[in-house]
């Protein structure tokens, strides 16, 4: 054999221990894919004995009929409970631990207990469409890890909001709307660093809106319709720079739309219908070059609805009614062109009706 031919052959050899290692790795790393993803009993232990009895006592007091799994080792087994139940698990240095708690439309008839607080590592609880009564347990706030409390809705919650909610540094989703929840919006929300989504409509709230929620810098969505809210809307607000919707329909809120808000230039729906505000329609809604809802019907604002409006081409539906004038007409030029609904009732308009509206060709309302 020639020196050519032995270095092929070693050459050849080399790349085939190379392949087969290869091979042997890759095979190893399914195999070990495969027993963190099945959670076998070899990588993941039982569930703390604090987080089962929590569980236990959770379902029991909610009055889940169905007979539980065994708890203990359900990170293991993942069985299937039902179409809308999911208890997710994470695992901790070989621990298990409930992450998420989703019981949508289930039947559950019972109450949230104290022994929520065992589950230290839950990060999601959906209670929704249930009938779930009493009240909102304060210990939820101990539930450091909670990211998304969606959703206690649509359930017969009664009682105040628990001010330890305030703890939930990293939530990012509050539900607790459709309920029957009293008293005021706790200041302690506004520690809610994290949070983008607040909804607590549809209850029995009370009060001012804290100012406090003015110091949400990540919020969204705020959502407070058909509750009893007093007072007048907190300048605090408009430094939301973030948030996109505020919905504020069916309160008790009077006085003028602070100044402030003219820095809310994200909005896309600003709904204050069914409220006593008042005092004129600011020029600066027309700087809210994103919106495509604006809704100031049934309140008491004042003079004329300002012709820069008119030029919101992303204005898709504009409510407005009962505005306390003299009379003003239509501007010589306008550019709703995307206008789907205008609706402009007892707000003594004067003068014809313009052409130009004959141009809104998306126009179905009128």
């Amino acid at each position: 054999m020639d020196d050519r031919s032995a270095g092929h052959r070693v050459v050849l050899i080399s790349k085939t221990v190379f392949l087969l290692i290869l091979f042997l790795l890759c095979q190893l790393g399914s195999e070990f894919k495969f027993q963190s993803a099945a959670e076998n009993d070899t990588k993941v232990g039982d569930l703390p004995g604090h987080e089962v009895d929590g569980f236990t006592d959770m379902m029991s007091s909610l009055q889940w009929k169905a007979r539980p799994p065994k708890l203990s080792s359900y990170c293991r087994e993942m069985l299937k409970l039902s179409s809308n139940i999911t208890i997710t698990c994470r695992v901790d240095k070989g621990t298990p631990h409930i992450s998420g708690i989703i019981m949508e439309s289930v039947a559950l008839t019972g109450k949230i207990p104290e022994h929520v607080a065992a589950l230290t590592y839950l990060q999601t609880l959906d209670l929704s469409d249930n009938t779930v009564h009493g009240s909102i347990p304060y210990q939820i706030g101990y539930l450091f890890q909670l990211v998304t409390l969606r959703d206690l809705s649509k359930n017969q919650l009664t009682g105040i909001i628990p001010t330890s909610l305030g703890n939930l540094r990293n939530l990012e989703i509050l539900d607790l709307g459709q309920n029957l929840l009293t008293g005021k919006i706790p200041p302690s929300l506004g520690r809610l660093s994290s949070l983008q989504i607040l909804y607590l409509w549809s209850n029995q709230l009370s009060g001012e809106i804290p100012r406090e929620l003015g110091d949400l810098s990540q919020l969204v969505i705020l959502y407070l319709p058909e509750n009893g809210l007093s007072g007048t809307l907190p300048p605090e607000l408009g430094k939301l720079s973030n948030l996109q919707q505020l919905w504020l329909t069916s309160n008790n809120l009077r006085g003028d739309l602070p100044k402030d808000y003219e820095n809310l230039k994200n909005l896309t729906i600003f709904e204050v219908a069914g409220n006593n505000l008042s005092g004129p329609i600011p020029r600066f809604i027309a700087k809210w070059v994103n919106l495509y809802s604006l809704n100031l019907m049934g309140n008491n604002f004042e003079g004329e609805l300002p012709p820069e409006i008119f030029n919101m081409s992303s204005l898709q539906y504009l409510f407005v009614t009962d505005l306390q004038t003299k009379g003003f007409s239509f501007p010589k030029s306008a550019n709703l062109s995307s206008v789907l609904s205008l609706i402009l009732r007892n707000c003594s308009i004067t003068g014809s009706i313009p052409p130009y509206i004959a141009d809104w060709s998306q126009l179905g309302y009128l």
